[in-house]
């Protein structure tokens, strides 16, 4: 089978090795389509703080079942399935609290574990989850960064008419607009580029602004007026975004970090305390996420209509790569295992 393996920043191999065989309670997944994230991207640039090389990347992932281990019964030879990428104890505090995405001795495909940019995965059985066998594998990829979406829009508790921001319309936050639109929140999303809002609006949002046209605090008194936000989504991780969104969260209200911040910085606590404002954060997914996400997935109300920028053979991820670094715009990059 075919492997690619990153040696060293900007570096990819790919290799033929044997396809591996797999215990009582694990899964052979013949991986159809693999996503980018921008996390694997930090690991190409060398960026990552928690990885060494050499890796095999990738942790978005769906295929068929090709064989199952003798203590495996949930899943059966043929299935289609998408890999939850956390490999979690079951038993640490945050296990216990079905949180396995925080686990004390979490390793992640494509991270501190050998990822899933190959033509056969052994995954234990707990990591693959059946979807419908109509699923379209191009619409299950998106499954992993879905449950991302579905664990942040949990921890701002949104509901039917609740007044939701979103800082960064990337994928993540696409993903968290959408989701919200569907709990029946009224949703403002901000962007400095006017690409993602112009798709965005396609589907669905109708709230949709500039920043670098209008000021954060002016664009939610427009759409909302004085009536408040009850939760600001952070998903650009840029220092000036999230001082925006302190700045601008309302009294009793509750700020969600999403985006994947590079560094520290100093937080005006005595701001957050004044206000009683809640400061959450998300970090990958639930099991619980996992499964909504599937559910809303096949449901049909996610819309992913120019959500794929590109899409490449497994052999050609260094130029999946070279693409990305090219572009401005990309939201979802696609292997085709």
């Amino acid at each position: 089978m075919l492997e690619t393996i990153i040696t060293a920043p900007f570096t990819i191999e790919c290799r033929e090795t044997k396809i591996p065989e797999i215990g009582d309670n694990e899964v052979l997944v013949k991986v159809e389509r693999a996503g980018i994230c921008a996390s694997d991207v930090q690991v190409y640039h060398g960026l990552h703080k928690y990885v060494t090389y050499p890796l095999i990347q990738g942790h978005e992932a769906v295929g068929y079942v090709e064989a199952v281990g003798s203590l495996v019964d949930h899943v059966k030879v043929g299935d289609k399935v998408a890999i939850q990428p956390q490999l979690a104890c079951g038993h640490c505090f945050a296990c216990k609290q079905e949180r396995p995405n925080v686990c004390e001795t979490l390793r992640h495909f494509g991270i501190s574990s050998p990822g899933l940019f190959v033509e056969y995965a052994a995954v234990p059985a707990w990591n693959a989850v059946k979807l419908s066998s109509d699923m379209d594998f191009d619409k299950g990829v998106f499954i992993e960064p879905l449950s991302i979406a579905c664990n942040a829009i949990e921890k701002g508790n949104v509901k039917a008419g609740d007044r939701i921001v979103v800082i960064g319309a990337g994928l993540i936050g696409n993903l968290i607009a959408q989701t919200a639109r569907i709990k029946g929140a009224e949703v403002l999303v901000t962007d400095v580029m006017q690409s993602k809002l112009d798709l965005i609006k396609k589907h669905g949002i109708k709230y949709c602004v500039n920043t670098t046209q209008e000021k954060l605090s002016d664009a939610i008194k427009q759409v909302f007026g004085d009536q408040g936000v009850h939760v600001i989504y952070e998903c650009a991780a840029v220092e000036s975004s999230f001082e925006q969104a302190i700045s601008c969260a309302s009294k009793a209200s509750t700020i969600v970090i999403v985006g994947n911040f590079k560094k520290p910085y100093l937080l005006e606590i005595p701001l957050l305390q004044r206000r009683e404002i809640a400061l959450l954060s998300v970090m990958g997914t639930s099991r619980k996420n996992f499964i909504e996400s599937c559910e809303i997935m096949a449901s049909g109300l996610i819309n992913l209509e120019g959500l794929i920028s590109g899409r490449f053979p497994l052999n050609e991820l260094a130029k999946a790569y070279q693409y990305i670094d090219e572009k401005k715009d990309i939201l979802k990059v696609l292997l085709d295992v």
